[in-house]
């Protein structure tokens, strides 16, 4: 499926909530969980609302408390891939291997795609700002970095 910004602005609350809540990815992060907190704070409206009754839906956030991590840029690629098996209904132990097995690829991917072509890419378009004015260079960075990042994660998430 194509990329489409109306497509955006068809999304209900319960899915804006989860794709903006996936900025809190890091919030709890531990060692022992890695990023499971933020996951599991990101994914609760979509738990809560494809739950059948509590004992279900404690069920499902004690299932989604395991280890997860994974570059917090394209978390919502697997966001979005959980949530699709959560509205097919598929049992829980597979949506938990689809997780598992996206975590890794994406993490090194992220590293990658930001490290080592988003920051230099933004970083030599300030420097070219920097020459005349190293303020508004910096100002630059900073905002055209933060639309790069939002952008993915909004068009990774439709």
């Amino acid at each position: 499926m194509a990329f489409k910004l109306s497509n955006f602005f068809k999304i209900t609350w319960t899915y804006r909530s989860v794709i903006f809540s996936s900025f809190h990815l890091q919030a709890s992060f531990n060692f022992e969980r890695m990023q499971a907190m933020g996951w599991t704070y990101t994914l609760y409206p979509m738990l809560k609302k494809h739950s059948k009754d509590t004992e279900d839906f404690k069920k499902k956030l004690g299932l989604h408390l395991q280890s997860f991590n994974t570059y917090p840029l394209l978390v919502t690629f697997i966001l979005g891939k959980s949530i699709q098996q959560l509205e097919q209904e598929i049992p829980d132990p597979i949506i938990l291997q689809t997780r598992t097995h996206l975590m890794g690829p994406l993490g090194g991917y992220g590293d990658l795609l930001v490290w080592f072509n988003l920051i230099p890419m933004w970083f030599l378009f300030s420097l070219f700002i920097a020459h005349n004015d190293g303020m508004s260079a910096v100002i630059f960075f900073g905002f055209g970095y933060g639309l790069t990042h939002l952008f993915i994660r909004v068009l990774f998430s439709i």
